[in-house]
Formats: C-alpha cells, sequence, structure tokens
C-alpha cells in the first residue's frame, strides 16, 4: 500500500517537473522572440546574446512571482477572477461595445499566455510537494495502517476522529493517501471504496 502510493506520488511528480520544464522553455521562447521583434521593430542594436539573457530574467523573475504565489496556496485563476475581465462595460452604447469586442480579443490571449507561463512555476511546486508527501516504507507502518484502514471499514459511516486515539498519525497517512475522507468542518472520517492492495 505504501509502496504504491510513493510510486504514484513519483509518477505523478515527474509528470509534474516535464510539465514545468515545458512551459518554462516555452516562456522563454516567447519572450526571445518579443525581445527579437522589438529589437528589429526600434532598430535597437541588441545582440542575441542581450535577446537571450533578458529571455532568461524575464523567465526567472515568472518562476520568482509563481513560486511566492504557489508558497501562499495561490493558483491558476479563473478568466472571471482575474483582472483581464471587463465586464464591468456599459454596453447599452456603440463605442463601449467596439471597445468590449477588442478588449476581449485582447484579453482571451493574455489570459492564455499569463496561465501558461505561471504553470511552470506551480507544476514545479506541485513536484515537490508531490516528493515530499512520500512515506517512509516501513512493514511495521504497514500492517498499522491495514489495521487502522479496517477499523475506518468497519464503521463505513461518518464518524469522529476522536475514535482513533493512539492512532491520529495512521489515520493523517490514510487521509494523504486518500483511502479515508476527512471533513476539516465536522472533525469527522468516513472509509472511501478503493482497492487497498
Amino acid at each position: 500500500m505504501i509502496v504504491r502510493f510513493n510510486r504514484r506520488q513519483t509518477l505523478r511528480a515527474i509528470l509534474a517537473l516535464v510539465l514545468s520544464v515545458l512551459s518554462l522553455g516555452l516562456a522563454f521562447l516567447f519572450f526571445r522572440f518579443a525581445l527579437g521583434s522589438i529589437s528589429r521593430s526600434f532598430d535597437l542594436d541588441w545582440e542575441g546574446r542581450t535577446v537571450v539573457v533578458g529571455s532568461i530574467l524575464i523567465v526567472l523573475l515568472i518562476f520568482i512571482g509563481g513560486l511566492f504565489s504557489y508558497s501562499r496556496s495561490h493558483g491558476h485563476s479563473e478568466l472571471t477572477e482575474s483582472d483581464l475581465l471587463l465586464d464591468s462595460l456599459d454596453s447599452s452604447t456603440g463605442g463601449s461595445h467596439f471597445v468590449g469586442h477588442y478588449a476581449r480579443r485582447i484579453t482571451g490571449p493574455a489570459y492564455f499566455l499569463s496561465q501558461l507561463f505561471l504553470a511552470g512555476p506551480l507544476q514545479m511546486g506541485k513536484a515537490v510537494s508531490c516528493l515530499r508527501s512520500r512515506i517512509a516504507v516501513s512493514r511495521d507502518l504497514e500492517t498499522d495502517l491495514v489495521s487502522t484502514l479496517a477499523f475506518a471499514r468497519e464503521k463505513a459511516m461518518w464518524h469522529g476522529v476522536a475514535e482513533y486515539s493512539g492512532r491520529e498519525k495512521y489515520l493523517s497517512y490514510l487521509i494523504r493517501m486518500g483511502f479515508v475522507e476527512y471533513s476539516s468542518r465536522k472533525g469527522r472520517v468516513r472509509f472511501i471504496e478503493r482497492d487497498c492492495v
């Protein structure tokens, strides 16, 4: 049971790491292209190395900001929660309807790019969390988890955490592994029917 959980967490961490690297790579390519276009458009004499270093610095700032956001338990935001949605425009006049139409044409791609760039640090944080949530493999711990799980299965309905006196650590592991559901509002747990082997 512990080995399978650890294997699943490791695979999730690897997938999150691959997604993080892919997202950061796409962000780097985007900003390299954008800085190169700015350099050509304004006849700036930026060398290729300046564009690459500038792109790396921008991606690094995005990465640090994303990790800070992840550490504060913030993740991806929905378009309706972001500042990019201009829902408050009065569309009763032709001018405001016209402005709203063009604003939505800009906010959609801007929102997509912001979420794509933010995916790098958020997936990196998720990968680290998955690796840190693994449980040390021990035959005694496995036995205690199986017995605590059997106790939870006998109850079959929501019941109080106080019934696990002396087994709180095992209960928290079972909650982490997804075998037991926990309601923090009521302080109650229940068994979730899953393959426990």
